[in-house]
Parts: structure tokens; sequence; C-alpha cells
């Protein structure tokens, strides 16, 4: 069995575009000014293909993230393969709306260099119920 590079993602519960209330799992890196955003099916109930736009655009905007400084990634894991991940490239248009994507799995080894960087030495920045916690000390 090969490792899995994501063992423990926060599960967030997103609207899909059928209007209903379905779970995502998610794991969010930054390192050098940059966010990885990594997703994964909850294994039981499988979305993430047929919405993958609808629930990057909610996340972008429940995570306040910086659209130009942020990579989407698709985490998939086999037992056999270990961890794989599919890279979304997105279009914009104003307010935050995909205007369109491609997906594109990567080959292990070769194109997913930079989210082994990610991995090894970025920082997980903590969500809780799809919001950036609020990390500042008391006062």
């Amino acid at each position: 069995m090969k490792p899995n590079l994501l063992p423990s993602l926060s599960n967030v519960e997103l609207i899909d575009k059928d209007g209903k209330a379905v779970q995502l799992h998610i794991r969010l890196y930054q390192h050098n000014g940059r966010y990885a955003l990594f997703m994964a099916d909850v294994p039981t109930a499988p979305t993430l293909a047929r919405n993958a736009a609808t629930f990057i655009g909610q996340l972008v905007a429940r995570l306040e993230l910086p659209q130009e400084a942020t990579s989407f990634y698709r985490h998939i894991y086999m037992p056999h393969q270990g961890s794989v991940f599919g890279c979304f490239q997105l279009g914009w248009q104003a307010g935050q709306k995909i205007s369109h994507y491609t997906f594109s799995m990567m080959t292990p080894n070769i194109e997913d260099l930079a989210i082994r960087r990610f991995l090894n030495e970025g920082k997980v920045v903590p969500v809780s119920y799809a919001k950036l916690r609020n990390l500042a000390p008391a006062v």
C-alpha cells in the first residue's frame, strides 16, 4: 500500500449545482505568498467532478482566497498508487465567478513538484466550517 499524502482533511459542507447540501474534504496550504487548495470527495458521496466550478467559487468566497495567487487541486488516494493529483486551470470574471475551467490529471513525480513543495515546505492554514480560523492572539 502506497502512502496517502493528505491523510487528514477538513470536512466542509457546500451546495452543489442542484441546490443540495453536500460534503467535501479540503486542506489549504500557504507557501511563499501563494495558496494551494486541495479538494477530495467524501468516499460515500463523490460529487467533485460534477460540481468543481460550483465548489471552487463557494470556497474562494468563503475562505476569501486571492484568485490570482491560489492553485486548485483534486486529490485522489488509491492504495495501489498512493496520492494522485489533478489540477484546475480557471478563468475568472467579475464577482469571483468562474467563466471557464479545464481539469487535467498530473503525471506523478514530474508535474506534481509544486504540490510536493506545498506539502513539504508550506504551512497548513487552519480552516473551521469553511472559514479561516482567527489565529490572532487573545488581547
